[in-house]
């Protein structure tokens, strides 16, 4: 089982997407609110890679993950 083959049977390249999208504006906000002001001066640079890693993440996961409720319904 390798990092990238599809192991969640119910995600979509569109819901893999939207997760993505949907993390990446959760990430952009988190970076305003908890990063140091060092790191919010230099936004132009650092936002866009966090931004990038978020989204990579959250697209990683969705990918991967099933949602709990799937295990317990395969099971029954």
């Amino acid at each position: 089982m390798g990092l990238l083959d599809k192991t969640n049977p119910k995600a979509t390249p569109r819901s893999v997407l939207l997760w993505a999208m949907a993390w990446a504006g959760i990430g952009a906000f988190l970076f305003f609110l908890a990063f140091k002001p060092a790191y919010r001066e230099a936004w132009r640079i650092a936002l866009p890679i966090w931004v990038l890693l978020c989204a990579g993440v959250g697209a990683l996961v969705e990918w991967q993950v099933a949602d709990e409720g799937d295990e317990n319904d395969e099971s029954h």
